[in-house]
Parts: C-alpha cells; sequence; structure tokens
C-alpha cells in the first residue's frame, strides 16, 4: 500500500486559501477572549431569539432554509437592518446575504429602515 503525497504547493487555490486564512494554535483564554467579542442579533421574534439561544451569531455563517413564503427573506433583511444598527455601537455593520433569487428586492430593506 502506498501514500501519495503532495505540497500546499502544488496546489496554487488551496496555497493562496491557506495564505488568507490565519490557522494555527489558539490558546483557551485567546477564544474566550474572542467569544467575549461576539454579539447576537435579534430576529424581531422573542421565540425564535429563544430557541436560538439568545439570536443569531456574529461573525459566522448561518444559513436559513425553509419552505417558500415562511419569512427567510425577511429575516435576512431584518438581520441586516439590525446589523447596520449596532455598527453605531459595537460591531462592524457587515453584512453579506447570498440569494438564489438575481435581484434583492431593496424595496423590503428601505421598509424595514424607516
Amino acid at each position: 500500500m502506498s501514500v501519495a503525497m503532495f505540497s500546499l504547493s502544488s496546489l496554487p487555490a488551496l496555497n493562496a486559501a491557506w495564505k488568507m486564512v490565519p490557522m494555527g494554535f489558539s490558546t483557551g483564554n485567546v477564544i474566550l477572549a474572542q467569544r467575549a467579542e461576539i454579539v447576537m442579533l435579534a430576529t424581531g421574534s422573542k421565540e425564535v431569539d429563544e430557541i436560538l439561544d439568545g439570536g443569531i451569531e456574529t461573525g459566522s455563517v448561518t444559513e436559513v432554509f425553509g419552505e417558500s413564503k415562511t419569512g427567510k427573506t425577511q429575516l435576512c433583511h431584518t438581520l441586516c437592518v439590525t446589523c447596520q444598527s449596532l455598527s453605531i455601537g459595537k460591531g462592524s455593520g457587515w453584512v453579506v446575504e447570498s440569494s438564489p433569487q438575481k435581484v434583492v428586492q431593496t424595496l423590503h430593506l428601505s421598509a424595514l429602515v424607516h
């Protein structure tokens, strides 16, 4: 039985990703300090926030899925507005929304802001 070996230099995309993402060892105290900086975004529903143990965690990727017309887009837009309002205090205000729809409904967002 033989094992094929490869180096990161033989995989340009993987090598580039490796350089962009800081990998390494962190002590428990460092991780605990990083966790203290996490902001929980309220969803606008006390019940959903309770299920999610306080809301949606910042600094992470959260996938929202479900049947059509169940409020997924509304939830995402509400979180976008909540995140932007947090940028005044604690938080960066950066949001990335990915949707299979070709056009993001900006009218919905403006209604939430006002």
